[in-house]
This record gives structure tokens, C-alpha cells and sequence, in this order.
């Protein structure tokens, strides 16, 4: 990869630069700011995940502490945050199995486990092995960006590490995408997951990318997913704008607004490569997404819903802070 060559220039595909669009300063400064870090200490994660060994803890938890390490360290790249953020994927590595009995599948698989969702067979979720590995993977990125060379060694094995969560999913992929794995799920071996479980991993597939843009695997895994996702918001002809059915293929339901974040923010840096969406297609998206997520009457369910920023404001801006700097009436009330 291209750590290895930290002096030498990495091809990549070029972002889409906007007049209108909030600056990578401004970004990253408010990024750095928000507050949610404060409010947890820095091994929360991991003594809930010590208590329960599931490892959607380390996904929707973990993952949201190391990504707001990673802002700061993105924005500020010191020897003291990147040491917290070290730490953090010490812990990581080390619960991380390999060659581990997936009680679904019915082979050898190397991720991190869950007995959820499986019969309390215990398996390895593409949605977990995604989150919880693109900020491994991100922080090999940015320890590439800024040429740390006193990190080039941990940004290796975070490299390497998420490499192999990205390829023990790889026998689940098909040209439908991610499907569900295994012979005990109602009857779901071979159904596309949903699409919030297929952006995580696109979103790992993206880190990797920009740490490595020679594997030609991470770019055709981001189109494909991102033109997936893209089919599944269907316009309104009465009104003009794109609804955002996204929990699973031919669903009903209304996504569930972490999941809906998720899925949106991977559409965002998909669009910042300049794949799949062209501008009306992506502009269109992202006003109708945030007429659901924050808009009076919202049509994402969960904590948002209805509201425009209630008692989640810190929150709400962090995890939304990459989509939302698309939209700067949206971001300037984050400030």
C-alpha cells in the first residue's frame, strides 16, 4: 500500500469542488469541536462490550468514539491524540478473531462476532466488520496524508487489519451486493442486506481506497453499492422529490435514523469522488434526506423524528457533520 511509500504521491480520484460548499477548515474545525466526545471516557465502549462480547457495541459504539478521535487527529495531527487513537485500535485488534466457527456460514471467518440477529449462533455481520474497520483503515489514510512518519508502522497494521475484515466478507459479495450469509435465517441465504449493512462496508471499501486506490476491488465494491442505493430512491411525481426507502430492497418500512446517517453519509463521500451521482442527482437526495431527517413532519423515524434539533443536537451534528457540510444553512446551526 502506499504507506510504504509515504514520501512518493498516491493517485486518487478527484473530489468534486463546490463555490458553495462548506471548506475542508471549516469542516474539520467544527468537527474537532463537537462535544461528543465529552461525554464518554475513552474505554466506555469497551467495558459495555466486555459485559455483553457482541460486537454491535464495538460498532455503534466504538466506531463513534474512534471516528471523533480521528477528526481531531485529522484536523490536529499530534503524537498525543494519535497515541488515544493507538490505544484504541490496540483494543480493537485484539478482540478481532481470525479464522473464527461462524455458526451461520458454517466455515472459518475473521471479523468480529455477534450472537444477535443469528439464533445466538455467534457470526460475523458485513454491517459490523464495516463500521467497526473503516476507521482502522481511515486512520492508515490519514497517517499517509500528513506523511507521519513516526506512525507509518501502526498505520500499517491498522492497514492490514482492515484489509482482512474488508476480504473475509468478499464470499459474501455478488452482483446483487452484500447478501445474508448462512442456512438459518428464515429463509433470508442470499437476500441483498439492507442497504445501511451495504454502505457500511462501501464505506470500508472507501477508506481502504484512499489508503490504497491500486486495488481496483474498493472503487467497483463503491459503485456498485452507491448505484444500489441510488436505484432505491424513487421520485415523487407529485412532489417532485426522491422518498428514501432504504432498510432493505422491495421494503415498505421507514429506516431507522441511525441506519438512514449511515446510508446518506456513504452516498456523500461516493459523491465527493465524483461515482455515480452527477450534481441535480445528488442535490435532489440530499433536500429531500434532510426534509425527512430534520424537517418539520420528518419522515425518518427514531429520535429526529418531527424535530428539527432537540436534546441530540451534539450528537446529530457529529455523526451527520460530513453530510450536512452540503448544505450550509444546515451546518452553520451545528456551529
Amino acid at each position: 500500500m502506499c504507506l510504504a511509500l509515504l514520501l512518493s504521491s498516491c493517485s486518487s480520484l478527484m473530489e468534486v469542488e463546490k463555490s458553495d460548499r462548506v471548506s475542508n477548515e471549516e469542516f474539520l474545525a467544527l468537527n474537532a469541536k463537537i462535544e461528543y466526545r465529552g461525554k464518554r471516557s475513552d474505554d466506555f465502549c469497551f467495558k459495555k462490550y466486555a459485559d455483553s462480547g457482541d460486537a454491535g457495541i464495538l460498532a455503534w459504539c466504538e466506531s463513534y468514539v474512534l471516528n471523533d478521535l480521528l477528526d481531531i487527529y485529522e484536523y490536529r495531527p499530534t503524537k498525543e491524540i494519535a497515541d488515544q487513537i493507538w490505544q484504541h485500535i490496540s483494543w480493537l485488534k485484539a478482540s478481532f478473531i481470525e479464522n473464527g466457527s461462524d455458526g451461520i456460514r458454517y466455515r472459518k471467518v475473521s471479523g468480529w462476532f455477534s450472537k444477535k440477529y443469528s439464533k445466538n449462533k455467534p457470526t460475523v455481520w458485513a454491517v459490523h466488520n464495516g463500521m467497526i474497520a473503516s476507521p482502522i483503515a481511515r486512520f492508515a489514510w490519514l497517517v499517509n496524508g500528513h506523511g507521519d512518519i513516526a506512525n507509518a508502522e501502526r498505520g500499517q497494521v491498522a492497514f492490514d487489519l482492515a484489509v482482512k475484515a474488508f476480504d473475509a466478507m468478499e464470499q459474501d459479495w455478488t452482483s446483487d451486493g452484500y447478501v445474508y450469509p448462512g442456512h438459518d435465517l428464515n429463509g433470508k441465504k442470499g437476500v441483498p442486506l439492507p442497504y445501511n449493512m451495504q454502505a457500511a462496508m462501501g464505506m470500508l471499501a472507501y477508506y481502504l481506497y484512499q489508503a490504497d486506490p491500486r486495488d481496483k476491488r474498493y472503487v467497483g465494491r463503491m459503485t456498485t453499492i452507491a448505484r444500489m442505493i441510488n436505484d432505491a430512491a424513487y421520485i415523487d411525481p407529485r412532489s417532485g422529490k426522491a422518498h428514501l426507502v432504504w432498510p432493505y430492497r422491495g421494503a415498505s418500512g421507514i429506516e431507522d435514523s441511525s441506519h438512514a446517517f449511515l446510508t446518506m453519509g456513504y452516498l456523500v463521500r461516493v459523491y465527493e469522488l465524483g461515482l455515480v451521482l452527477d450534481d441535480k442527482r445528488f442535490n435532489l437526495i440530499l433536500s429531500s434526506f434532510l426534509d425527512g431527517a430534520v424537517g418539520k413532519g420528518s419522515k425518518i423515524r427514531a429520535n429526529l423524528k418531527g424535530e428539527k434539533f432537540a436534546s441530540s443536537f451534539d450528537s446529530t451534528c457529529y455523526r451527520a457533520l460530513v453530510i450536512y457540510r452540503h448544505h450550509r444553512p444546515t451546518f452553520d446551526r451545528c456551529k
